[in-house]
């Protein structure tokens, strides 16, 4: 455990040198072999171990107070002390007398000083310092009855026996000295002793306990701080061993529990990990996770595993509620279109074997939906689809499922094997329990809905067809005026099939970037110079390929798609426009007109959305025109000049499109803040172009 340090050295030298001493002392050197070497040879030990002494004391100075961070002045100094020392232990083997007499001269004056240094630096608060003093003050105190001794102040019979004693218990000080070192600064204490309380700090605030279980013994160890955290009785664990821990876990985990450490037992080594659920005092469970290796035995099975236990419940909780989430709308929080498809299709399935059940699937769409979530705001809007959830709620009996498989679309999976339940009637239901008016804000809020319904044939095979077929009749039902319910009908599925598939495939354009803008030129009569641009849209379908805006534009109309459509190409043109007047028209700016649809011009974020376009861009004013026709403005005259008049002032140029061909009147005209006027050819065309044309 304890690797060398420097203190570990200097010690040893000083403890080495002062038993040489002793063994001189004593008479270890005489008659060694039947010889006498004592004349020469004891001497020059003991003028050596005197000087080696000398040099052990300074190298315990330098090395106990760590003079070189400490006070490097005085280290200095000791390393040149040091090395004199060990000079003079040199020069003793040619000179024992005269060094002997050095020796005992840089000795005495070492004593005092490192006592005075140890001192100085204890005061100032070091623990190592304070550590040192009583090792320092007693080879002081051995000096001065040394130097009493050869004065003939003490007694010369007790003078050999005061020596040896006194220098026995200096080194037994400096024995304790740096053990202490050891266990409170030394490697003991920060590698092992250290490291072991890391290690158990870190399972505490790690929330973890230790499991052990012997396979040889059949006993079972879990540390404390599990029963504590399960609130179980102290003790419970200790003492009741594997039953006590079998009865803490939930019955359905523990063979899951048992097979997994069989195994680990039978593979005699290598990790393993099992998570289980453990009975808390209060009768609840949480989940655990258990790691932990298998230690190989004297045959092949493991004789011991060994690992720690954490408690992983909020992770589980946090795992279930993204699996919830997953196949559930956060909104009203009923089944999404996934799990609406899976459940219908175990539907079908138990249909299929049991004539008695008779399915059929009805969904549900909130007419005008998107206009009202526009007016009151989405997170109202939000409101109104968690009230409808709750009024389709009662329709859905037990063993049948209600779920929101789109925005403002609501699927049921109805049983109506009953005679009493007609899908007609339920349906008519529906659609007078959805037409009850809510109050919101002080203000009541009407819906209406179309219904399509399809009846499951056990020819059926796939449950995205049965839910496809009731799409198709609802697309039906909307087409014929909403507010209405449809039953499907093979005969619907001529084109209608390939409508409900274009509504899903531009329902994701947008997030595909499929979106196109492209520009068509405007020139002046006068010169024949380029004017500006007119923005066009158009849809490059991954199958159909580049479709023009009478193919998706009414039926984005009805889903509500369009004002997200407009967004993008207002921005998109924006953003053009922008560049092409930095890069060609600095003087004489081009224009670009941008045309809008009703749900557009009277949306909530509209003005928002071009002043942020504008200020991005830093168009010139009139620059970026928004284009309207006459028969949209004149749909809601006067919200509509509210609209045109903001953004007349935010720096908008305005544009009527079609001007004559609705209510052409030029006293309307006049309280209308339009800039320019697109006449429709009717007022220009000739009768010889008529012809012609």
């Amino acid at each position: 455990v304890i690797r060398p340090q420097i203190v570990f050295p200097a010690g040893l030298l000083f403890v080495a040198a002062s038993l040489a001493f002793l063994f001189g002392e004593f008479g270890y050197l005489r008659g060694i072999e039947g010889r006498d070497i004592a004349s020469d040879m004891a001497l020059k030990v003991r003028a050596v171990s005197e000087a080696l002494m000398g040099a052990g004391l300074i190298g315990c100075l330098i090395t106990f107070l760590d003079l070189r961070t400490r006070a490097p002045i005085a280290w200095q100094s000791g390393i040149v002390a040091f090395s004199a020392a060990c000079l003079v232990a040199l020069w003793a083997i040619l000179d024992p007398l005269r060094a002997a007499a050095v020796a005992r001269v840089m000795f005495v004056v070492a004593a005092i000083a490192c006592l005075g240094i140890a001192v100085t630096i204890a005061l100032s608060g070091a623990i190592r310092a304070r550590a040192s003093l009583l090792f320092f003050a007693s080879v002081v105190v051995w000096t001065v009855i040394a130097i009493a001794g050869a004065y003939e102040l003490i007694n010369p019979g007790l003078l050999k026996l005061a020596v040896s004693c006194g220098l026995i218990l200096v080194m037994a000080i400096a024995t304790l000295t740096l053990m202490r070192f050891a266990f409170s600064q030394g490697v003991i204490h920060s590698k092992f002793f250290e490291d072991s309380g890391r290690r158990a700090l870190a399972l505490a605030g790690a929330e973890q306990s230790v499991w052990d279980w012997n396979e040889d013994s059949g006993t079972l160890h879990v540390g404390p701080e599990l029963e504590r955290a399960l609130g179980v009785p102290p003790g419970q664990l200790i003492k009741g061993g594997l039953k006590a821990w079998m009865a803490l876990i939930h019955p359905a985990d523990r063979v899951s529990y048992i097979a997994g450490v069989e195994a680990a037992i039978r593979r005699g080594k290598g990790r393993f990990a099992e998570q289980f659920r453990l009975r808390r005092g209060d009768g609840t469970y949480r989940w655990y996770e258990l790691r932990a290796r298998a230690i190989a035995g004297d045959k092949e099975h493991a004789a011991r595993c060994i690992g720690t236990l954490s408690d992983i419940t909020t992770d589980k909780r946090a795992e279930d509620r993204l699996l919830a989430d997953a196949v559930h709308d956060n909104i009203t929080k009923l089944p999404n279109r996934a799990l609406f498809l899976d459940r219908l299709e175990r539907a079908m399935n138990r249909a299929t074997n049991n004539t008695a059940e008779q399915l059929v699937v009805m969904v549900v769409d909130l007419d005008r939906f998107k206009n009202v979530n526009d007016g009151v705001g989405h997170t109202m809007g939000d409101s109104l689809l968690l009230a409808m959830a709750r009024r389709l709620a009662p329709f859905a009996m037990a063993e049948e499922t209600l779920a929101r498989i789109a925005g403002d679309q609501f699927g049921l999976i109805l049983n109506v094997a009953d005679p009493a339940r007609d899908p007609i009637a339920i349906a008519n239901q529906i659609r007078e329990v959805i037409a009850q008016p809510i109050e919101i804000k002080s203000r009541e809020v009407f819906l209406t809905a179309s219904i399509g319904l399809v009846e499951f044939g056990r020819n059926t095979k796939e449950a995205a067809e049965v839910l496809k077929d009731a799409e198709i009749a609802l697309y039906e039902a909307k087409r014929t005026g909403k507010n209405t319910v449809m039953a499907f009908n093979p005969a619907m599925r001529d084109n209608r099939s390939e409508l409900v598939s274009l509504e899903t495939d531009m329902r994701r354009a947008l997030e595909r970037d499929e979106f196109e803008v492209l520009f068509q030129p405007i020139t002046r009569l006068s010169n024949q110079e380029l004017a500006g641009f007119e923005a066009l849209v158009r849809w490059r379908h991954k199958e159909r390929g580049l479709l023009s805006p009478d193919d998706f534009l009414g039926m984005a109309e009805e889903t509500g798609l369009i004002t997200q459509i407009g967004i993008y190409v207002l921005n998109e043109s924006a953003r053009q426009l922008g560049i092409w007047q930095r890069a060609f028209r600095p003087q004489t700016p081009l224009f670009v007109s941008v045309n809008l649809s009703h749900s557009q011009l009277l949306g909530a974020g509209l003005v928002d959305e071009v002043k942020a376009a504008l200020a991005r861009e830093d168009l010139p004013p009139a620059t970026l025109k928004i284009e309207v026709t006459e028969s949209i403005v004149m749909e809601n005259p006067e919200l509509s000049m509210q609209v045109l008049d903001r953004l007349r002032r935010v720096g908008v140029g305005l544009s009527c499109d079609d001007f004559g061909t609705g209510y052409s009147s030029l006293s309307m005209l006049q309280r209308l803040p339009f800039d320019t006027l697109k006449i429709d050819k009717f007022f220009v065309e000739t009768e010889q172009d008529s012809d012609a044309s």
